[in-house]
């Protein structure tokens, strides 16, 4: 198999991006998408049927449906990642998953699947043949999991908290949410939220929200005309300066680069 692309489309309010992003488009013989949605409102449709899109959502297309993706209220809208891929005519097993789960509609996922997405999208960027390989055996990975996959319990306090601060997080990446600000806003000691987030994302709340932001600004590079500067003042960072060194520090390029890299990928 070979990953064709990653795409990360951030809060689709744009008139211009909607109307792409909501083209009706198929894929080439053996080609296979995953559209994994954190949060928005809209529906995803094939040709035959419609469904409304949920947070941490996963549909699967195959090169046999046409489908597309409809946002439907510009207050709530859509953040997500495509990943389009391809496999050879040997691996039937991964084509027979990919049509079952097509077949069977959205498959409701765990919130560390955005981490899996944007680790994903930086190897394919990387330029390095290994990082590309180890992506691609991700991938695979995850295709073979996707049948039993386990859905998060929601009822466990840890998880529930957990997604409430990341909602909070992720509808305020334009300010600066400090530590104390989501603590007092989901009602949990501080102490509290860097355990749980520690030992279920592997990160801070705060690194997270950090990684959100970077996150965000890759979508606003890779789909969008915005300035390095405007990007920054968009995300609340202090400096244009302050934000590239962030960015570098988590992606290994400047902004600028990082942007030139994906059109050369496109």
């Amino acid at each position: 198999m070979k990953i064709d692309d990653v795409v990360f489309v951030y809060q689709l309010k744009e008139v211009s991006d909607i109307m792409w992003h909501s083209r009706k488009h198929g894929h080439r013989k053996n080609q296979i998408e995953i559209t994994y949605f954190m949060k928005g409102s809209g529906t995803f449709s094939d040709e035959s049927r419609k469904y409304r899109i949920f947070n941490n959502a996963l549909f699967i297309n195959t090169e046999e449906r046409i489908h597309y993706v409809a946002s439907d209220d510009l207050t709530k809208p859509l953040s997500y990642f495509a990943i389009l891929f391809s496999v050879d005519e040997s691996e039937t097993e991964l084509m027979e998953i990919a049509r079952s789960i097509e077949l069977g509609g959205p498959v409701k996922v765990s919130t560390d699947h955005r981490f899996f997405c944007e680790e994903l999208r930086v190897k394919v960027n990387s330029g390095s043949r290994y990082l590309m390989i180890s992506a691609e055996h991700q991938v695979m990975q995850l295709m073979y999991k996707l049948p039993s996959i386990n859905i998060v319990n929601e009822t466990q306090s840890s998880h529930y908290h957990i997604e409430k601060a990341i909602k909070y997080l992720s509808s305020n990446l334009t300010e600066n949410i400090t530590l104390e600000d989501l603590s007092r806003e989901i009602n949990l000691s501080e102490s509290y939220l860097n355990r749980i987030f520690t030992k279920n994302l592997g990160a801070t709340p705060m690194r997270f929200y950090a990684k959100l932001k970077i996150d965000a600004a890759m979508g606003m590079l890779e789909t969008t005309t915005l300035s390095i500067r405007q990007i920054a003042n968009r995300l609340s960072y202090s400096s244009e300066f302050h934000f590239s060194r962030q960015f570098k520090q988590y992606t290994g390029k400047t902004p600028s680069n990082y942007r030139k890299s994906t059109m050369n990928v496109q």
